[in-house]
């Protein structure tokens, strides 16, 4: 008799099958995990600029024209100019007309990828909280 030592080809299309099996159940539970972490950043971003927005108005009785005053100032409102076009923890902002006018404005947090990044298109506008939609 010999004595093999090693594994059937049955044995390994098991374990490929197993190994398949939970990647199948675990990898769609971490993309959703994913994309609430990206829509809690979003909410969590536009409440940021809205407070930075609403500091430098208390200050200089007026909403900025430039939004880079807000990062450029002394002391600055915010760390970063999250309205650059790229994406922030899946989403890309922007502000309603390029910059605040007439004493109000309108943020917007937008997947970079609908139903990739994140599910939910959310709002936010002059003294409010963000509203949210389904994105399409």
């Amino acid at each position: 008799m010999k004595n093999n030592k090693g594994f059937t080809l049955v044995e390994i299309m098991i374990c490929v099958a197993i190994i398949g099996i939970l990647a199948a159940i675990f990898v769609p539970n971490i993309q959703r995990a994913k994309m609430t972490a990206n829509e809690a950043a979003a909410q969590k971003n536009l409440k940021t600029f809205g407070l930075a927005l609403e500091q430098y108005s208390m200050i200089n009785y007026d909403y900025p024209n430039d939004l880079n005053l807000l990062v450029t100032a002394s002391p600055p409102y915010l760390s970063e100019n999250i309205f650059d076009g790229n994406p922030r923890e899946g989403y890309i902002y922007s502000i309603a007309g390029g910059a605040p006018s007439g004493g109000t404005y309108f943020l917007t947090a937008s997947p970079a990828s609908c139903g990739a990044s994140g599910r939910k298109v959310y709002y936010m506008n002059t003294g409010a909280q963000p509203s949210e939609a389904d994105c399409s």
